[in-house]
């Protein structure tokens, strides 16, 4: 094990150096630095994000300064100076992208240019996060088709803008552009939705009526692309350029009042009234709980007044919006909060007219239990005192859908359905099938679940599981690739999209309990990409048995590879963390120091938990009130309730999270000590 981690500090050192511009290789000839003026918007401005600028050659340069309020970076490069460039702007752990062809003054970088940066990634089969994280893969790519992505790219929205009336668009990548909602770029930005899939580029335009979907082959050209959308004019010519200003004005109602909202029941009745829930037998509820009880739990944390930082939409189908929003404390304090809402348009047209808010209120998930469900990537480092045997690393990738007893309130726990049926849809399907409610109402009557969850019996902690009712002995709620069929076709599914949307069926005595009028589920999740073993740790890793696990002295090529994903502690913490947790000499708290990601991404989530020496059930450590602010890379965690020290603990596990794009990544530290451990 010494060698590995003499291994991995060499491999950090180099890293570091590469990411701060100290090596590389030369940029262009010697001059002034590349000047560029960098707006990030998603429709708003994006304040605080960084942005990391490699170039033609493969040289990587952080900007000094980080986008301000209005969302503008001045960059003077001094080492990164061919051209193309690959760019990315980050904030929280949701980055956008873009692909600047030639040498310029002026950049905007917003979900139009990330879908360029992604056509660029794709066709040179690699991803944006490793063009980032592996610069001098930049090197090897085919610098020809940084003009392609762009030019393909800008004439279909040159041709979407021109046939929904929206002019003085040119060239999104360039124009000189300012993030509010008079310019004519950020209307467009701010209420057409943009995703990527394994084959193209999909668009999503709001109209008076619902949504229309338009999407394009990576492989196509300019003209075909242009054919695609001149021949959804009539349907463009509608095309609405309001939504996105009407649902700021709610959410701005929503976060202005959670401050003061606590002990405030005027100002909760508020917020109930902008939640659109599913009548279930006389109760609204929302996340296991009544929208009220929601709405008081919420309020109950006391959120400071918070400002809105970003926001980006990541799915639209008829009428409704699933879109994430970013919020940071006024004061300047450090830390964002994310949140994912989903939204619904309600009413005719007239009362769309007459609503403050176009007639959009905030979608309840209409379940009375709470999932949790996200894409995870968990990579565990194994300790086990058993035999003195070596640690190891193991790698699993799944859905963790816990659905506790605890988790959340069940007002009736007879309400919670028998079954749960999820359909995972990408969203190019999804916007494709919802251009109205018939189409819809087909649709969903065609599909068959991907994988169905059942209700469990009172033995088991969680309020469903994978097995059949028949044997409810089983209580596993990890979905885990290739446990069933199901599951592999969604993670499937997960690969080739950048977001899948996981439509939620409650089901009882064979009715639908969470869908509306039309048959129509109500109950949506999107989930984040999965990515492949050799996207996380390099092509030689899939030579590894990482589901069985593999020695640490194994693994240390992929794990410099890994890092461009995972925080994970540093090399001397994981050898300090294996010898104390072999021992039997620990206190009462015991400190995990954790490094970042190679990209630097902060931390967004601390758990941990023990068994008990002699048997015992697991209970939780203390955890941080809010991880999402969390900014320490070092984390004390306290010995539980009644007991006097870690020695008592057969089994630790210690696990910091981080993010990208909603998908999360894991590193756990598990330790099995029932050899050591003491009474």
């Amino acid at each position: 094990m010494q060698k590995f981690l003499l291994k991995l500090m060499a491999l950090f050192s180099a890293l570091f150096l590469a990411a701060c511009g100290g090596n590389g290789g030369a940029g262009s000839a010697a001059g002034s630095p590349t000047a560029l003026k960098i707006t990030v918007a998603t429709g708003a401005p994006v304040e605080g994000a960084s942005v990391v600028v490699v170039d033609a050659k493969g040289v990587s340069e952080t900007c000094a300064a980080k986008s301000d309020s209005s969302g503008i970076v001045n960059c003077g490069l001094s080492n990164a100076k061919t051209a193309p460039y690959f760019i990315r702007a980050t904030k929280g752990s949701n980055s956008l992208y873009a692909v600047l062809p030639e040498t310029g003054s002026n950049l905007n970088i917003t979900p139009i240019s990330d879908v360029m940066a992604k056509k660029y990634a794709a066709e040179n089969n690699v991803t944006p996060e490793q063009l980032i994280a592996e610069p001098t893969l930049m090197a090897a790519t085919d610098k020809t088709k940084a003009n392609d992505a762009v030019t393909l790219v800008n004439a279909i929205v040159r041709a979407i803008a021109a046939a929904s009336n929206v002019m003085n668009i040119t060239n999104p990548l360039t124009q000189s552009y300012t993030a509010t909602s008079s310019d004519q770029l950020d209307k467009f930005i701010q209420n057409i939705q943009l995703s990527t899939d394994s084959t193209g580029i999909n668009f999503s335009i709001p109209t008076s009526t619902g949504s229309v979907a338009i999407s394009i082959a990576y492989t196509a050209s300019t003209s075909s692309a242009a054919n695609t959308v001149s021949a959804k004019s009539v349907q463009l010519a509608n095309a609405s350029f309001t939504d996105g200003d009407q649902l700021d004005a709610l959410l701005g109602v929503m976060m202005g009042k959670l401050p003061t909202c606590k002990n405030n029941v005027g100002e909760q009745a508020d917020m109930v009234a902008l939640i659109e829930a599913i009548n279930y037998s006389g109760t609204k509820y929302h996340q296991g709980r009544t929208t009220a009880e929601w709405v008081a739990g919420v309020c109950d944390i006391q959120i400071p007044t918070m400002k809105k930082v970003f926001s980006k939409t990541l799915a639209r189908f008829g009428n409704r919006i699933i879109f994430v929003f970013g919020a940071s404390p006024s004061n300047g304090s450090e830390g964002t909060m994310e949140m994912a809402w989903s939204a619904i348009k309600i009413g005719d047209a007239a009362f769309q007219a007459s609503d403050p808010y176009g007639g959009w209120r905030i979608m309840a998930d209409n379940l009375p239990v709470r999932f949790g469900l996200k894409t995870r990537h968990a990579l565990s480092y194994e300790i086990n005192t058993s035999n003195n045997e070596s640690t190891k690393v193991k790698y699993e990738r799944y859905l963790d859908a816990w659905a506790g007893r605890n988790y959340g309130t069940v007002t009736d726990s007879s309400k919670v359905p028998e079954k749960i049926e999820f359909y995972a849809v990408p969203l190019k399907t999804m916007a494709e099938k919802y251009i109205s409610t018939a189409d819809a109402t087909n649709y969903f009557a065609t599909l068959n679940p991907t994988f169905t969850m059942s209700r469990t019996n009172v033995g088991c902690s969680t309020w469903f599981t994978l097995v059949n009712p028949a044997n409810q002995q089983d209580c596993e709620f990890f979905l885990k690739d290739k446990r069933l069929q199901g599951l592999t076709d969604l993670f499937t599914s997960l690969q080739e999209n950048e977001y899948t949307l996981l439509v939620m069926k409650a089901v009882t005595n064979n009715a639908c309990t969470n869908c509306d009028a039309n048959a129509i589920p109500m109950s949506y999740v999107v989930l984040g990409k999965a990515y492949t073993i050799s996207q996380l740790f390099g092509s030689a890793a899939t030579t590894l048995n990482l589901e069985s696990g593999v020695s640490v002295d194994q693994f240390s090529t992929a794990m410099s590879t890994a890092r461009n994903y995972f925080g994970a502690p540093s090399t001397s913490a994981l050898l300090s963390m294996d010898s104390q947790l072999r021992g039997s000499s620990l206190g009462n708290t015991f400190n995990v120091t954790w490094q970042r990601s190679n990209d630097k991404r902060k931390l967004d989530g601390v758990w941990g938990g023990w068994n008990s020496c002699g048997g015992g059930s697991w209970t939780e450590l203390n955890e941080p009130k809010d991880t999402t602010l969390l900014t320490s890379d070092t984390y004390t965690y306290d010995a539980i309730s009644g007991k006097s020290n870690f020695n008592q603990a057969s089994y630790l596990s210690f696990t910091f999270a981080n993010r990208l794009n909603l998908t999360e990544f894991a590193f756990y530290v598990n330790a099995h000590r029932d050899s050591v451990c003491v009474q």
